[in-house]
């Protein structure tokens, strides 16, 4: 089951790999290359009926297809997504308003079904980050910090609210995390916890 919801211009995915194209999306393509004047060759239709075997294979080669279109028309398609964003101003923060908890339930789905692809993703850029000239660690990591800093300073009610909504709504579900949590860490929770009540009470004797 795909967890895709075909808004490519808003996808939270940097390294989305769902490229399964359907009959709305062939319907788009054939309007988009109407309006830029160009051709496409023959395209298989949604598979319908078939064995399984026969289905996954026309996808397949809706895939590549989709694949090879977008490649050669990246520029025209980025011009196409950016001259729709100017034209529906805010329209991609109120449709995720619209619908926050479908979009978040497909995040999650997505990122359990893509977990081991995704890390392997992240950590190849992290190490191409290091490698790259320019801003020592140190210096990159105070602009990260710098960064969230301003975002938490232009958000700050905003972020309270969520948090507090989301810790309402699972209450239980925390509570029995944190629960989990210390009955596997009892020991080094209490240490320590003995180590700060020692050291609070040398700080007063002295």
């Amino acid at each position: 089951m795909s967890v895709c919801d075909k808004r490519c211009e808003a996808c939270q995915y940097p390294d989305c790999v769902n490229d399964a194209m359907d009959l709305d999306d062939y319907r788009e393509a054939d309007a988009r290359d109407r309006a830029l004047g160009t051709v496409r060759k023959a395209k298989d239709p949604p598979p319908v009926g078939g064995d399984t075997a026969k289905k996954e294979a026309a996808r397949e080669r809706a895939r590549a297809k989709a694949r090879e279109y977008n490649k050669a028309h990246r520029a025209e398609l980025r011009e196409y997504y950016k001259k729709w964003r100017a034209e529906h101003p805010g329209a991609q923060k109120e449709y995720y308003r619209k619908n926050r908890e479908r979009l978040l339930a497909q995040a999650r789905a997505y990122r359990e079904a893509h977990r081991k692809e995704i890390n392997a993703k992240q950590r190849e850029r992290y190490v191409k980050r290091q490698k790259k000239p320019g801003l020592s660690e140190e210096e990159r990591r105070e602009r990260e910090r710098e960064y969230r800093r301003a975002y938490r300073e232009a958000n700050h009610e905003e972020m309270i609210e969520k948090e507090r909504k989301y810790r309402e709504k699972n209450r239980d579900r925390l509570k029995a995390q944190r629960r989990a949590y210390y009955l596997a860490h009892r020991e080094e929770i209490n240490a320590k916890a003995r180590e700060r009540y020692y050291q609070k009470k040398e700080g007063e004797a002295t």
